[in-house]
């Protein structure tokens, strides 16, 4: 599902490959509840201007102990670095309405600053999907056993706020 037709989606479908696809939006996906056991939200959240209605859409269409996978921008890994969407240094330090009103100054007509709000916490995320069990934070830190290297430990002290990847597990 996309709110556009993904020009590489056509691609793929000119070339012969049949792919389901659905133009719709978040906010009332054209499935059947619970018809779905794993959702992927992948980089959109932080798009949408009502997360709460986008969450309580995907848990109506994952099946009981379904799961949906998120990702997002972690706020946190980028307050004094580049945005992850525009490149535009530093930006994610400045309360979202400045940060639209700076985004659209400095891509001035090269592009719609179209980032709704990129979250501090992975608690500020799950509490907009309704009826979860649990919620699981993950990262591109492998490591079997104990963490033992600096990176490691600090992801297992700091994970809800610096995730790479976000489950949201539906009750059974």
């Amino acid at each position: 599902v996309d709110v556009v037709l993904n020009a590489q989606v056509a691609r793929l479908r000119q070339a012969g490959i049949p792919l389901p696809y659905v133009v719709s939006d978040g906010e009332s996906l054209p499935f059947v509840s619970e018809s779905f056991d794993v959702v992927l939200c992948l980089e959109t959240i932080e798009h949408v201007h009502e997360p709460a209605t986008l969450g309580r859409e995907i848990m109506r269409v994952l099946a009981p102990g379904g799961v949906c996978m998120i990702t997002t921008p972690a706020r946190v890994r980028h307050l004094l670095s580049r945005d992850p969407h525009y490149g535009i240094p530093a930006l994610l330090a400045l309360p979202d309405p400045l940060q639209r009103i700076v985004g659209q100054r400095i891509l001035g007509g090269r592009a719609r600053y179209d980032v709704e709000h990129i979250f501090w916490h992975v608690r500020g995320i799950a509490r907009h999907f309704p009826g979860r069990s649990r919620v699981e934070t993950l990262v591109n830190i492998p490591y079997p056993g104990i963490p033992r290297t600096i990176p490691q430990i600090l992801w297992v002290l700091f994970r809800s706020v610096l995730w790479d990847r976000i489950l949201v597990h539906k009750s059974e």
